[in-house]
């Protein structure tokens, strides 16, 4: 049974039929032991301020980091849209594609996944995205507790917050990522016409 079409980037007339994206668990991770998975991360920033604003997780595949989003990209949906259905699912709240900008890349490894215990791999596309301070506290107040640690809610690393605490994940003070995007905010980010909000 179908539910859903889009038409593929490469071939315009073509129109792809897709079934329902999610998999059930025992396939899953049967995949992910056999093939690294797509994901969408989410940096929150406030414009005009260098840090950023971090979630601590506390499930598998990634309990302990410090990161929003992490699931699955699906095969019927952009970067921006696969973005803002994580969000969505991780807090309820409903943010346009156009203010999610791609802005870095990770590839982790982990050794299970919620599902199972079966090791696997992620490539996750990360997201910038410039949220009010109301957004934020919106945010903050409807984590899923599910997934995160949300008597912590939305923790704010500056900088010397990062190097000092060094927390885990993609966002981490040794990542690469983090470090990059601390040293050129003003350029890299704040740069794009549309990104406030």
């Amino acid at each position: 049974m179908f539910i859903g079409s889009f038409r593929d980037p490469a071939f315009p007339d073509r129109v792809i039929k897709t079934a329902d994206q999610y998999i059930n668990d025992a396939a899953y991770a049967e995949i992910v032991q056999k093939m690294p998975i797509p994901c969408a991360d989410i940096l929150l920033i406030r414009e005009n301020d260098e840090a950023l604003y971090l979630v601590k997780r506390k499930v598998f595949p990634h309990p302990q980091w410090w990161v929003l989003g992490g699931r699955m990209m699906f095969n019927d949906e952009s970067l921006e849209a696969s973005a803002a259905r994580c969000l969505k699912r991780e807090s309820k709240i409903d943010i346009a594609l156009n203010r999610f900008r791609p802005c870095g890349t990770g590839f982790y490894q982990w050794a299970r996944t919620a599902q199972a215990e079966a090791p696997g791999k992620n490539l996750a596309i990360l997201f910038s995205l410039i949220v009010t301070k109301e957004e934020i506290d919106f945010i903050g107040k409807n984590l899923d507790a599910n997934e995160f640690e949300t008597e912590l809610g939305i923790q704010r690393f500056s900088r010397e917050r990062l190097v000092a605490d060094q927390p885990q994940g993609c966002l981490g003070a040794r990542s690469v990522i983090a470090r990059s995007l601390l040293s050129s905010f003003s350029s890299q980010l704040f740069s794009q016409e549309g990104t406030s909000p």
